[in-house]
């Protein structure tokens, strides 16, 4: 139940915040189109993505987590639910607008951590060594609503 409280909270927030601009055919490369999707940076800097399709791709193969493409979430263009696991993704346009949803949840009555990247967020782990084990894969961080938002 927690979970779904969650989910349906985070994706009106970032609809609030301004994130739920569908991307379009060039936000969001595939196999289909014959662009490269990036994965997470070797050099271990965190990577923008340019949209969700490649932040999903992108999270299967640095944490070999399943993330069936797609399980769109219903309410959100630029959010996935994993649906064996249980990861919730979302890409966002900018920083601010990350940041907006940050401060959404931190204000919420049931903040959840997340990890956190340029322009993306992750939640949904069971505990918070599953967050941090994401955090490394996908060059991140964690974050919780006691901290402050990060600058970056």
């Amino acid at each position: 139940m927690k979970l779904a409280v969650s989910i349906l909270m985070l994706g009106g927030m970032l609809s609030l915040a301004g994130c739920a601009v569908a991307p379009t055919a060039t936000d969001s490369p595939t196999a289909t189109t014959g662009t490269a999707v990036p994965s997470a940076s070797a050099s271990g800097d965190p990577v923008a993505y340019a949209g969700i399709d490649e932040l999903r791709a992108a999270f299967v193969s640095a944490t070999g987590l399943p993330c069936p493409p797609f399980s769109q979430y219903y309410t959100d263009p630029n959010g996935v639910i994993c649906t064996e696991g249980g990861w919730q993704l979302f890409w966002t346009s900018s920083v601010a607008d990350r940041n907006n949803a940050l401060q959404l949840s931190a204000g919420s009555a049931e903040p959840s951590p997340f990890v956190v990247g340029p322009n993306w967020l992750i939640n949904g782990g069971s505990d918070l060594q599953a967050y941090q084990t994401v955090a490394e894969a996908m060059h991140g961080h964690v974050w919780d609503s006691g901290q402050p938002i990060p600058a970056d």
